[in-house]
């Protein structure tokens, strides 16, 4: 791959991105609202709805807004050793977070960043009609959970530029890395 402006690589994008290099997934049913993508062969979880290659708004996005305390639920009863992976504004929130602090849940935030210009071209690309004010509300939303005060949650993140097609690369590597597989 090479440094061009990527047109559509947002965060649904570079799981199903990430998702497409391994075969053997199986579409789950974890809770009452909450689904998964599993690969039995890794021990890996890909929490929401990705069954639907041409949906544009994936992963944790088509699941119920009460999600979270399935989702909780879930990754206090799995082995250890399982790895899980998630995006999406489902479960993307402090109370979250505090919680699998609480469970010692080991987790890492990666915080893609994009310039206005690469993002406006990207709903331009995929034709999504999000308002404005929706967009602004989601990027508020987001800042405040890396922001939250409580606890030094901060310390959980790391920054990533997603702008290129070789940041599109160094993303998915770092969700293989982070998973401790290829």
């Amino acid at each position: 791959m090479n440094n061009k402006p990527c047109g559509v690589g947002g965060k649904s994008f570079l799981v199903k991105q990430f998702m497409s290099a391994h075969t053997g997934w199986k579409q789950v049913k974890l809770k009452k609202t909450l689904v998964a993508s599993h690969l039995p062969r890794e021990n890996l979880y890909v929490l929401g709805d990705y069954s639907d290659n041409t949906e544009m708004f994936a992963g944790t996005d088509r699941l119920s807004m009460a999600v979270q305390p399935e989702a909780m639920e879930f990754l206090s009863e799995i082995p250890t050793g399982t790895k899980v992976l998630f995006e999406g504004a489902r479960l993307f929130n402090p109370s979250f977070f505090y919680d699998c602090m609480d469970e010692d849940i080991g987790f890492e935030i990666l915080f893609l960043t994009a310039s206005p210009k690469v993002l406006k071209e990207r709903h331009k690309v995929r034709g999504d009609n999000q308002t404005a004010k929706f967009l602004r509300t989601q990027e508020t939303k987001s800042r405040n959970v890396i922001r939250a005060p409580n606890r030094n949650l901060w310390r959980y993140v790391r920054y990533m530029k997603n702008e290129t097609e070789q940041d599109s690369e160094n993303i998915i590597l770092r969700f293989r890395e982070f998973i401790g597989g290829n």
